[in-house]
């Protein structure tokens, strides 16, 4: 085996719907509440992530959350 290919590590390229869902994010999640472990906060963020990459995400862009 190649030495060269241990250290390689594929490259996440982001999504339309990825970067919107992480600007979303940024906009309606931060800043993180207090007492929140990071480890929670890290759950949300996966889940808030993955609806705001679905078809959600178009609605919450032109509506806002209320």
């Amino acid at each position: 085996m190649d030495e060269n290919k241990a250290d390689w590590k594929p490259i996440k390229i982001k999504t339309k719907e990825q970067a919107k869902a992480e600007r979303l994010f940024h906009q309606y999640c931060y800043p993180k509440p207090p007492g929140w472990e990071d480890r929670e906060w890290e759950i949300l963020k996966e889940a808030a992530l993955k609806i705001l990459s679905s078809e959600f995400a178009e609605f919450i862009e032109e509506n806002g959350l209320k």
